[in-house]
């Protein structure tokens, strides 16, 4: 789109059949409709704003407030749970609001998130809840990750007690989001999508080589699209391999993770805990997902009737680890959501879908600024722009909104000729 509005000529290939990459969806054979994550709609940019207008009409958004809680023991606390002591377990709610009353975190620069955590919420917090939450989210411990990702992220409780009309349930930038109507996040890039001249697209057009002497860019059918100045939205570890342009071994520290989702889908009455919900998340080991989100309640549209209901679960993995049976797996978490919210055997499993994102999150190591600074220093002298989620490997600038104004930002330099300053987005992370 950005290169329409400068008159820019492009060719965008995309491997897939369909839009949105981790933010796509697709509607399976019993009309439920499944997100690649649970993704909601929220923007820092005014930009973002109007292309999303623009590709869904206003009345077409639903607009929601955000009612999240993570599970603390047998209690579920309001998100973010170091604002809501008060509804801890007993003992617990004690010890945690003693080592609140003496934390004074300074903004000194911690060696890891591990330490950060521990300065900002305590040793208790940390060790009972947001440690195990954390290590199972990222699939790594906090203590080998850094700490400088966390603005926005994780709540600390100096902010939030300072937060305007004292409603911490309103912290963070997604307490307020929007969803589509119909067709779920991915009709938003579907809807844009459409909006590109169709002798500029190539769908079903997977890279398999970059020639960065000839520039040229080889798709797997063997034709090429030869480029002036590439930007690239593949994970930057399959952009190394595919061009050898990045010494391999640096490239083989960045870590990320594997998303398993399971959508299911009931026919019955949602239990009334259920409907009141956004999302949860659960941070004892013993629970193998991470989040749970009512997608039937972002849309009714998700569901394919009205006596239905929908939960996504969302599951890491390391991305060493194989899954040997998708449906048996699903089962298994099948019967641990249903004793969780007393879903009976009245209510039919209408639906089981299953898809294994073999991305998942771009894990913030302890040296993954220094790896990618080195990586994208190099592709950037052959004219190769790394952007996006796992194109530039930033979890912290990785929401839809940030993605999108990482390439129209980079286009935007690219056409002005300048530096990186013309490229706030991720600037604002290499301070």
């Amino acid at each position: 789109m950005r290169c329409m509005e400068l008159d820019i000529p492009f060719a965008l290939a995309e491997q897939s059949n369909v839009f949105g990459g981790l933010a796509a969806s697709e509607t399976d054979e019993h009309g439920f409709v499944w997100d690649y994550g649970g993704h909601v709609q929220f923007s820092h940019y005014s930009v973002f704003d109007k292309y999303m207008d623009t590709a869904i009409a206003g009345s077409k958004w639903l607009h929601h407030v955000r009612h999240s809680v993570m599970k603390v023991r047998d209690a579920y606390v309001d998100y973010p749970v170091q604002a809501h002591i008060e509804e801890f377990p007993d003992e617990l709610r004690v010890q945690c609001a003693q080592e609140l009353a003496s934390i004074s975190a300074s903004s000194d620069l911690y060696s890891n998130f591990h330490d950060w955590l521990v300065a900002h919420v305590g040793v208790t917090i940390t060790k009972e809840i947001l440690g195990p939450y954390n290590t199972k989210i990222w699939t790594v411990p906090p203590a080998l990750m850094n700490a400088r990702w966390v603005v926005e992220r994780v709540a600390e409780p100096a902010a939030l007690s300072s937060q305007d009309a004292g409603n911490t349930k309103d912290w963070g930038p997604n307490h307020l989001f929007r969803y589509p109507s119909r067709g779920g996040t991915g009709a938003v890039w579907a809807a844009l999508g459409s909006l590109l001249p169709p002798t500029s697209v190539l769908m079903n057009s997977k890279v398999t080589r970059i020639d960065t002497r000839t520039h040229a860019a080889i798709l797997e059918d063997g034709r090429q699209i030869k480029w002036e100045h590439l930007i690239s939205t593949m994970p930057v570890d399959q952009l190394c391999t595919i061009s050898k342009a990045v010494n391999q071994p640096l490239v083989d520290k960045l870590e990320h993770s594997q998303t398993f989702l399971c959508g299911l889908g009931f026919a019955g009455p949602c239990p009334p805990f259920l409907r009141e919900m956004s999302w949860m998340y659960f941070s004892d080991p013993a629970d193998p997902y991470y989040r749970v989100t009512v997608l039937s309640n972002y849309s009714d549209a998700n569901v394919p009737s009205s006596k239905c209901f929908s939960l996504l679960i969302e599951v890491a993995m390391k991305r060493s680890n194989q899954l040997v049976d998708a449906a048996t797996f699903a089962s298994s978490i099948e019967q641990r959501i249903r004793n969780e919210f007393g879903i009976t055997s009245t209510t039919k499993t209408v639906s089981a879908w299953t898809k294994l994102l073999p991305y998942g999150y771009p894990i913030p190591t302890l040296h993954r600024d220094e790896i990618i600074s080195t990586i994208n220093e190099q592709f950037e002298q052959l004219e190769v722009f790394s952007r996006g989620r796992f194109g530039f490997w930033k979890y912290e600038i990785s929401n839809q909104d940030h993605s999108f104004m990482q390439g129209y930002e980079c286009i935007g330099r690219i056409h002005s000729g300048t530096s990186i300053s013309d490229e706030p987005t991720i600037l604002s992370t290499l301070a």
